[in-house]
């Protein structure tokens, strides 16, 4: 027999379940539409394609992803093992050298390289993309490595020396056995980040399928054939986006709880030689050299006209992009944690394979989605709505890594209580995830800031940010004149990875707090 009460709690689920499932629609419809327009290629061009580009396509895309992320592992391993396992790894302020080139976008560094060696067939090829690009990428790698060696390898090994194992043997049947999980993980994300570059593969003429949607789209003004090639390239990124959270998962279920200090192996001298030159060269060349650069030429050159209307645009929709995202992120999780349904797993699910698609298959997606009136009313919806599928991952991997923290007894207690769902929220877990939200924010704003193809493709007529005007520049080879818009995108970075540095000395202060 029904109950009014029993009605009005199903309708109370429904209306819960109802922000979850329009985020959830906001993710899957777009690559629906996109596989629909897919079918509309006229058969003789997608043949045409087939049997000229798309071979080449596939063949650089995947060399290039491969060397990008094997140059990766060997700067981001011999940075971890150095600045881990040595005295070295005591000065706090070393081991946040290696994260500075995460300030440098990729097609940044591209440019600078091609001002500092002008036409130097090492660079515009195939190896000198996936060098310039783990110069950039390589601090992922690092991260993970790192993490895995300061959480587990503790005991181990002060167990292994104990035993009289050697370093030889430590590091074949410890060290590298605990890392494989993160090294794995972090090179699939520098494969993502390569395989979403647009850039520095197009400045530097590596034919990639990132640039080859762009030239089926304005080139063959076809839409159809770029939604076959953006479907290809979705499937390769959504590959690598699966396999990497399920390493990193495997990595987070195996944590030992080791011992964060103490962390001490006599490397052989040639072997501590070796990770000092390594660990050196990729921080230089991805850091020290462009900003160098950059400083000279911003002396030499002319200011680019609307310089400062360009650095002002990036600002506003980096703002407006961390602030939307942030709060859509967090919306998301809390009303996960608080009404534990299954569409808020699979919403967020969803939003964690948008980080895996390309600039250009995000442009194409908005596109698809949005009317033509609104795309040429002049405002940025587009570009915004891009950068929703593009970084919610990043904010939402971040606030639900603080959420992971906030133990399942305060929610119980608060609600024997008497207090309701949004009281919980807002007394108890929005205090305690302000660290996560800060990173979010922190972490969003940088990506939207370095963002160029989506923006490239969406933005209003005149609406030029600093990323657009770095690129026209390369293009024309007028670098010099827009050197200082390239030094503010890296200054803005910097920014961004000193307030992440800050929330982690602030998490480790309060984590030592509590152990007390």
């Amino acid at each position: 027999m029904f109950s009014f009460s029993q009605i009005g709690a199903a309708a109370k689920r429904r209306v819960w379940m109802l922000p979850g499932a329009l985020v959830l629609a906001l993710f899957v419809l777009p690559l629906l539409y996109l596989g629909m327009a897919a079918f509309d290629t006229p058969r003789a061009l997608f043949m045409h394609v087939m049997a000229t580009t798309l071979p080449d396509q596939l063949k650089a895309t995947t060399m290039l992803l491969t060397l990008a992320a094997l140059l990766s592992a060997v700067w981001g391993v011999s940075s971890a093992l150095l600045l881990t396992l040595t005295p070295l790894g005591r000065v706090r302020w070393l081991c946040a050298l290696p994260l500075l080139p995460l300030a440098l976008p990729g097609y940044v560094a591209a440019y600078v390289y091609g001002a500092v060696f002008p036409g130097a067939s090492w660079l515009f090829s195939l190896f000198g993309a996936a060098l310039v690009l783990s110069f950039v990428l390589y601090p992922y790698v690092f991260l993970l490595v790192r993490a895995a060696l300061l959480r587990d390898a503790g005991r181990l090994l002060e167990a292994a020396q104990c035993l009289g194992a050697g370093a030889g043997q430590v590091l074949r049947r410890v060290v590298l056995p605990l890392v494989r999980s993160g090294l794995l993980a972090g090179m699939l994300l520098v494969m993502m980040e390569v395989a979403a570059e647009y850039g520095a593969v197009s400045y530097l003429g590596v034919p990639t399928l990132a640039v080859g949607i762009f030239r089926a789209w304005y080139g063959y003004q076809s839409l159809a054939l770029a939604a076959v090639l953006a479907l290809i390239l979705v499937v390769v990124a959504f590959g690598l986006r699966g396999l990497e959270q399920r390493l990193y998962g495997a990595q987070q279920a195996a944590a030992g709880g080791g011992a964060h200090g103490g962390l001490r192996l006599a490397l052989p001298r040639w072997l501590l030689a070796l990770c000092g030159v390594l660990a050196v060269v990729p921080f230089v060349g991805g850091f020290v050299l462009p900003v160098a650069a950059l400083l000279q030429l911003s002396l030499l050159g002319q200011p680019e006209p609307g310089m400062g209307l360009a650095a002002l645009h990036s600002v506003i929709l980096a703002l407006l992009g961390a602030g939307i995202i942030t709060a859509l992120a967090l919306l998301v999780q809390g009303m996960g944690r608080l009404s534990q349904g299954r569409v808020y797993a699979v919403a967020m699910s969803a939003g964690r394979l948008g980080y895996a698609l390309p600039g250009g298959v995000v442009a194409m997606m908005a596109l698809a989605l949005l009317p033509r009136e609104a795309l040429l009313s002049g405002g940025v919806t587009a570009v915004l709505l891009a950068y929703i599928w593009r970084f919610s991952a990043v904010a939402g991997d971040a606030i639900g890594s603080q959420y992971q923290q906030i133990r399942g007894t305060l929610d119980a207690a608060g609600q024997t209580l008497g207090a309701g769902r949004w009281r919980l929220f807002r007394r108890v877990h929005l205090p305690l995830l302000r660290p996560g939200i800060g990173a979010a924010a922190a972490l969003v704003f940088l990506d939207v800031l370095k963002e160029l193809p989506a923006t490239l493709a969406l933005r209003p007529v005149g609406f030029d940010t600093a990323a657009i005007q770095l690129y026209q520049a390369a293009a024309d080879e007028r670098l010099m004149d827009a050197a200082p818009l390239a030094l503010l995108l890296i200054g803005a970075g910097l920014l961004s990875v000193a307030l992440l540095l800050w929330l982690e000395q602030r998490a480790e202060r309060n984590q030592s707090r509590a152990g007390r």
